[in-house]
């Protein structure tokens, strides 16, 4: 397999999968870990043209009865609704996978403000019923 070349003037879509290692410096430029390579990347400058999707939590992927909030601080419980699959509870009962919450510009990102507590009930290891209002 040969090294790919591209030329001048072609247009490229690069998606790369990165972790935040520190907040950006006064100019927007943050330090990220793609792999073993680190990179300064100015993403909070408009000039950067790129399109950038929320993945994962600075906190993780939430588990079940744990008590998360959104971009807001409106407090989510976290709730296994099948298999592998985790959904947040607002305190009106609306639910949707917490990625989708996470992802969302209106309500992301999103951060963990309590751990499930050391032994959690049946709430917290059996599915929840399924309900209107989900995604």
């Amino acid at each position: 397999m040969s090294t790919p070349t591209y030329r001048p003037g072609e247009r490229l879509q690069i998606i790369l999968d990165v972790e935040v290692i520190a907040p950006p410096d006064e100019s927007g430029t943050y330090l990220l870990k793609a792999g073993a390579l680190e990179l300064d990347l100015p993403l909070g400058d408009p000039a950067f043209n790129a399109e950038i999707h929320r993945a994962m939590p600075a906190d993780g992927i939430p588990k079940p009865c744990e008590i998360w909030a959104d971009a807001h601080g409106a407090e989510l419980w976290a709730v296994y609704v099948a298999e592998d699959e985790v959904h947040l509870i607002d305190y009106l009962g609306y639910n949707r996978h917490w990625r989708h919450v996470h992802a969302d510009p209106e309500t992301g990102p999103i951060r963990l403000v309590r751990p499930a507590p050391g032994k959690p009930g049946p709430a917290c290891t059996t599915p929840a019923p399924m309900t209107a209002g989900q995604s």
